[in-house]
């Protein structure tokens, strides 16, 4: 059913000026005033000479506004320095027009923002684009003008009927619905009346809430006026951005300042950033809102393109991203707390739980968001969930054609941690992802010690990836981790640690032409530390300092440079060629002969087999 107009009649020339000014007051007054006011001046035209007049701030419901799309031969600024030079521009037309509608409604000044904004100087730039959904926001009315949608014959000057209601088949095909700046034009302003090229009136956007819905994708309660901006923010974000998808700027920036509005942000303007410009906007989203629907973004194509093994940043890279994100809407669920994401040089980083399905081994982010459209299960909402894949640097995300959309009883939850996921991605990295030439080192456990309980620790821990059993190295030829074994013993509470290093190397060494890597790995017990010469200034707590084990790695390349004759007999874990290592242990009785035990004191030895499960 169409929704009910609450603003003044379409045709406002059956009532008196006085009466309909009354009207747009009565309206506007029901808005916050916080709201509609900013401190910021702002240039507007007088409509009785055209002059332009300085405001030190928005005067508040006192003025029209032009929303329209730019053409040729528009009236700049400084033009109107000139009014008999800038009266035969092409242009001006448009301004001769909304002066004409706000005479004949009894308003003396009106905005257009071709002329009412000095683009000469980057700082009143910047400021009035900063404040421009306020001023759509603050007007009385918004002029829209639809000059690409026909109209009947004569001229009309605003004040009749028209050719009556537009219609959907009439309104899509407009320019106007396709253009970046004209989105928050559309939602900013109270009131809105759509004019055809003859300056004929077809509707305010009250009356044609059914056919802007279809077009626009944008909820009826935003649209009609319903929706304040403080509600407007209550919007998931990924919602908000799918407004944006099929619309275009003639600056890529633009792509990002003409949504800050939309999210109630403010942000300088960088011209010449390109791209980075909608990163800014992304980064800007979550640090104010911790609205984590921006991240619930997808690209089908790349399943075509990539075969579905896309990995990808945390950032969406455009807003034709959130296409699909019509019906994404946030769940507010106390018991899960509210993140504090923190964007760093080093990524985005927060503290949450991470999920898998049970399987695989896949890592899923849960986004606090849900589908309105996808089928409940036990009568609960599904989760939006993405896909992330660790690597040294962080996590990124992969499998990003698509959405993880579950119910979330199926889900296993992590321990809450500190997260930290890439922004974006590199096209090298990338592409050494999908390759595989990320070199994941594997580290496999074949425990066979019935009624003995052998504990595990992996160090760094930010480099462990507990889902695919493997640490992530980067492919760099410093890397080095250890594996921590609790053995216990029988003399004492305490487990006897065994530990064992992992490293890359490089292949060759005296050749610089052959980059070509190997993992070598060393085994060393308690007993043995003074054996290795070096390792005895080595304290059992720099195995876990991040600092030191980098130092240890230097000492055992060293050693491993030297054949590895300083290391004790059976300590050198042969890895053979591929990038894993198979540990197999066992508890060994007191007085084996396998010469491949390297014993713990006390009863209990361990053995270790390494072998490649990678060709």
């Amino acid at each position: 059913m169409q929704a009910t107009s609450k603003f003044p009649a379409l045709s406002p020339a059956t009532n008196s000026k006085t009466a309909w000014r009354s009207s747009c007051h009565r309206l506007r007054a029901q808005q916050p005033l916080s709201t509609l006011t900013n401190a910021f001046t702002m240039w507007l035209i007088n409509c009785s000479n055209y002059a332009l007049e300085r405001f030190d701030s928005a005067p508040h419901g006192l003025y029209l506004i032009l929303s329209h799309t730019w053409g040729d031969g528009e009236v700049a600024f400084g033009d109107m320095a000139n009014l008999e030079q800038a009266r035969k521009m092409k242009g001006f037309q448009k301004i001769r027009g909304v002066c004409r509608v706000a005479r004949s409604r009894g308003f003396s000044h009106a905005w257009v923002d071709t002329c009412c904004i000095d683009k000469t100087s980057s700082a009143e730039l910047s400021e009035s684009i900063n404040s421009m959904f306020h001023w759509y926001r603050s007007a009385a009315v918004c002029i829209a003008l639809l000059e690409d949608l026909d109209g009947g014959g004569g001229g009309g000057g605003g004040d009749g009927d028209g050719d009556g209601l537009a219609t959907e088949e009439q309104l899509r095909p407009c320019r106007w619905f396709t253009r970046g700046w004209t989105l928050q034009e559309m939602i900013a302003p109270v009131f809105v009346e759509f004019y055809d090229k003859r300056w004929k009136l077809r509707g305010t956007k009250g009356q044609l809430i059914s056919p802007l819905h279809a077009i626009t994708r944008i909820d009826e309660d935003v649209l009609n006026g319903a929706a304040d901006p403080l509600s407007l923010q209550s919007v998931a974000a990924a919602r908000r951005m799918s407004w944006a998808a099929d619309r275009t700027t003639t600056r890529v920036e633009d792509l990002a300042y003409c949504l800050m509005g939309i999210f109630g942000l403010n942000m300088p303007l960088l011209y010449g950033e390109g791209p980075k410009a909608f990163q800014r906007l992304q980064e800007m989203i979550v640090r104010t809102s911790g609205d984590m629907s921006v991240f619930a973004w997808h690209d089908p194509f790349e399943a075509f393109a990539l075969g579905g093994s896309s990995f990808r940043g945390l950032f969406a890279a455009h807003p034709s991203q959130f296409r699909s994100c019509t019906t994404i809407e946030t769940i507010h669920d106390p018991v899960i707390p509210a993140p504090s994401i923190a964007v760093t040089n080093a990524g985005i980083e927060f503290t949450t739980a991470l999920a898998s399905l049970n399987t695989g081994e896949d890592h899923l982010l849960h986004l606090n968001c849900t589908d309105l459209l996808a089928p409940r299960e036990h009568g609960q909402c599904p989760i939006v969930a993405i896909w992330l894949w660790k690597t040294a640097a962080g996590y990124v995300r992969t499998r990003s054609h698509e959405l993880c959309v579950v119910d979330q009883l199926e889900l296993k939850f992590e321990d809450p941690a500190p997260v930290r996921i890439l922004p974006t991605l590199g096209g090298p990295m990338a592409g050494r992802l999908r390759s595989g030439g990320d070199f994941p080192l594997g580290v496999t456990l074949n425990i066979r010690a019935p009624g003995v309980a052998i504990t595990t620790t992996y160090h760094p821990g930010h480099l462990w990836d507990q889902k695919r059993s493997c640490f992530v190295t980067g492919g760099v030829a410093k890397f080095i981790g250890l594996v921590e074994l609790g053995i216990p013993t029988t003399y004492s509470d305490k487990p006897v640690p065994c530990w064992v290093f992992c490293m890359l190397v490089e292949r060759d060494l005296t050749n610089p032409d052959d980059r070509s890597l190997e993992v070598w790995a060393a085994m060393v017990t308690e007993d043995a530390k003074g054996s290795i010469p070096g390792l005895d200034r080595f304290q059992r707590s720099d195995f876990y300092n991040p600092f030191s084990l980098s130092s240890l790695g230097y000492l055992f390349r060293m050693i491993y440079d030297g054949g590895a004759a300083d290391l004790p007999k059976n300590s050198v874990v042969d890895c053979g060629p591929g990038f894993c290592i198979q540990l197999s242990t066992a508890i060994l009785r007191h007085g084996s002969d396998r010469l491949s035990e390297v014993r713990a004191r006390g009863h209990y030895g361990i053995k270790i087999e390494a072998r490649s499960v990678f060709t």
